[in-house]
């Protein structure tokens, strides 16, 4: 064995050690705290679990058509019944160590369409970055609301990420570091088709898109625990700021651990400690529920009406982050 793969596997083993390590210590503080939970009385609430389950669901089709509506302006939209499939299957990459299979697996579809690959991971880049925002701007918003006496050690790094990202999605700025990154990697410059105005409308999109699923964790916690509506925002804010430390740890294949630590961590605030823990392995659960509705949604269209949802293409060999013009 070659010493790149080698060390593509110490990598892989390393990340999903963190992972492993952060659930084994949530598990062990629920084991060592299981007085506590038998004090508490945790009644599962089947309508507000169905409700939550909806909404989230409800989510991942909204972050399809806001993906769709990016492309379009981009110019390299594909037929939403092609891209719709190409987003949801990509969703299974986000369990692979470095996220990279949910960039390769949707951009197969595209370039099986003839779009540009360079073109399609600005669209990938922006929709990430987008992302990000949405995560930040809800956070800050709920947490500004609500305040920020809970949460002190966090409200500097939201202020701060908010005006990073703020300031980079300056068009100008942006066409200038990407062509740079592109240069740097022998490709010709490309343009950016999005004034700032665009980029700041896409934020908000994003952002009540993402507003939908904070309400669904909202009922799943009430599902599980009750929690009064005055707490709400609070809730919205912690899961916000988990998800926005799942996805920027890569060191963990889709977050697995880092945004139910985190989570576990903030939601200690309304619930007692091993309460919370509960509710964080919940989230996990119901968000990869919501992940297998959708794409089990689009694998049995497919098998129902053959033709009508295409499968997914074979992945073009490509490192990824160098795509060709």
């Amino acid at each position: 064995m070659d010493r790149s793969r080698l060390r593509g596997r110490a990598i892989s083993w390393a990340k999903w050690a963190v992972a492993l390590a952060i659930l084994f210590f949530l598990v062990r503080h629920l084991v060592r705290n299981v007085d506590q939970l038998r004090q508490v009385d945790l009644t599962l609430r089947y309508p507000q679990l169905v409700g939550a389950l909806l909404l989230l669901v409800a989510y991942f089709v909204g972050r399809v058509f806001a993906w769709d509506l990016l492309t379009r302006r981009m110019g390299v939209a594909i037929p939403l019944r092609k891209a719709f499939p190409a987003w949801c299957y990509s969703l299974a990459g986000k369990y692979v160590p470095g996220k990279v299979f949910i960039y390769l697996t949707r951009m197969a579809f595209y370039v099986e369409q003839g779009q540009s690959k360079s073109r399609f991971t600005l669209c990938f880049f922006l929709e990430t970055v987008f992302g990000l925002l949405a995560l930040v701007l809800t956070a800050l918003l709920a947490f500004l609301w609500h305040g920020l006496e809970r949460i002190p050690q966090f409200s500097y790094m939201l202020f701060a990420l908010l005006a990073l990202f703020l300031l980079c999605l300056h068009p100008r700025l942006l066409s200038r570091a990407i062509n740079a990154a592109r240069a740097l990697l022998h490709k010709p410059p490309i343009e950016l088709p999005l004034g700032y105005g665009d980029m700041l409308r896409f934020v908000l999109i994003f952002t009540a898109n993402w507003a939908v699923a904070c309400v669904g964790c909202f009922l799943l916690v009430n599902a599980v625990y009750p929690v009064p509506a005055s707490d709400g925002l609070y809730v919205a804010g912690a899961f916000s700021l988990a998800s926005l430390g799942g996805i920027l740890m890569v060191l963990a294949p889709s977050g697995l651990g880092v945004r139910e630590g985190i989570l576990a961590v903030l939601l200690a605030q309304v619930a007692p400690s091993s309460v919370a823990v509960v509710l964080s392995l919940a989230a996990r659960l119901w968000f990869t529920a919501g992940e297998c509705v959708i794409i089990a949604a689009v694998f049995i269209a497919g098998r129902i009406t053959p033709g009508s949802v295409p499968r997914p293409p074979d992945i073009p060999p490509q490192q990824p982050g160098t795509p060709d013009p």
